[in-house]
């Protein structure tokens, strides 16, 4: 008995007119060995409940040998079927997706840099959804592409979240608006894991919203005021900003404003939290960074310090500490994403790559 098609690996299904993918229920049947199949050229929009059952009840799934599929040039016009993938596809490490709906249109939230009304954007937000990836629409998926991916999709799903809580009064509106977006962003719970983000379904049963300086909807609301400065130079600037605006646009105006050539200069973000400088100080030097009070009634025989700042350390009780510094990386994502939570005042220095430090 011939049976060859068993080991067939590569299949060929395009410019049919598929709806969904309820079909590869039959097909892999046939062939089980399949590991590349192409749709490209059909009216798929859906998913398909067959599939999804037949992935969700099977053990092992009958697709675990797919790694590779296409699906370019049909009707794909929401991230609810690039959701469903990775519960299908298991073991999928390249997708051609391009050519649909949700490529060529541009994202309907205005928030969203106009930089990323592109489709740049349906990249990183689809391989933020399909861990497994390693290939997308023929590029090769390198590690900051990851991460910049998962970024953008947690601050795309934190300001999705934080609008559901401004404009809802009603609590059960509200939960049912918050398990919507839950289905939305599946794996924004686990990236906010992996980053050490703020999760803002959690924030949202504590507050309601984070706390806002302006009356929430306002253009205020959303503006935090940003100072560049260049270190021994005179020249400033500041004005308000979008904290959704891209990197590229926030460097484009400092460029602009500041008369620095594009993008040859690092922007560091000069927090006020405080991080701990990693050596203590030693006894022997107390004498040079401030009074200290060896009769203190309270604690007899505790050495204790003033504090001071000292050549930009903060010097308390023996320990140093340092404003926290952050650069704002060249990327497409929103330059927001660097602040801590509410941060109203932003002060950014401009360090110029070839700039001839001057003397004080």
């Amino acid at each position: 008995m011939d049976v060859s098609w068993l080991s067939v690996k590569t299949l060929i299904l395009e410019n049919n007119e598929f709806t969904d993918l309820n079909a590869l229920d039959d097909v892999f049947r046939v062939f089980p060995s399949l590991t590349t199949v192409s749709l490209q050229g059909n009216e798929l929009s859906s998913i398909g409940t067959g599939i999804l059952d037949t992935a969700s009840s099977s053990n092992p799934s009958p697709f675990l040998s797919l790694e590779s599929l296409n699906i370019s040039r049909n009707k794909i016009n929401d991230y609810s079927f690039v959701d469903d993938i990775p519960t299908i596809f298991a073991n999928l490490t390249s997708l051609r997706i391009s050519n649909n709906p949700l490529y060529d249109s541009p994202p309907q939230d205005e928030t969203q840099p106009l930089q990323s009304r592109s489709s740049d954007t349906s990249y990183y937000l689809t391989l933020a959804r399909i861990p497994s990836l390693k290939t997308l629409n023929y590029s090769t998926i390198t590690p900051r592409d990851r991460e910049e991916g998962e970024i953008y999709y947690l601050s795309v799903a934190d300001k999705a979240i934080d609008s559901a809580v401004r404009q809802t009064t009603d609590g059960s509106t509200l939960e049912a608006q918050l398990q919507k977006l839950k289905r939305s962003y599946r794996l924004y719970e686990t990236l906010c894991v992996k980053y050490d983000r703020i999760n803002h379904f959690q924030q949202s049963q504590i507050s309601k919203p984070i706390q806002q300086v302006h009356d929430p909807g306002t253009l205020a609301s959303r503006l935090p005021n940003v100072t560049f400065y260049i270190p021994y130079d005179e020249r400033s600037y500041s004005r308000q900003i979008p904290s959704t605006v891209s990197v590229y646009s926030l460097k484009a105006l400092a460029s602009r404003t500041l008369n620095l050539p594009a993008l040859q200069f690092r922007l560091i973000y000069e927090s006020d939290e405080l991080d701990p400088v990693r050596e203590s100080i030693s006894t022997e030097d107390w004498d040079e960074w401030g009074n200290w009070d060896v009769d203190a009634p309270e604690e007899r025989g505790a050495v204790h310090m003033e504090e001071q700042w000292i050549d930009g350390v903060l010097l308390q009780d023996g320990t140093r500490w340092k404003k926290r510094e952050t650069e704002i990386v060249n990327s497409m994502r929103a330059w927001g994403d660097v602040l801590e939570m509410g941060v109203m005042d932003v002060r950014i220095r401009v360090e110029p790559f070839h700039a001839q430090r001057r003397q004080p």
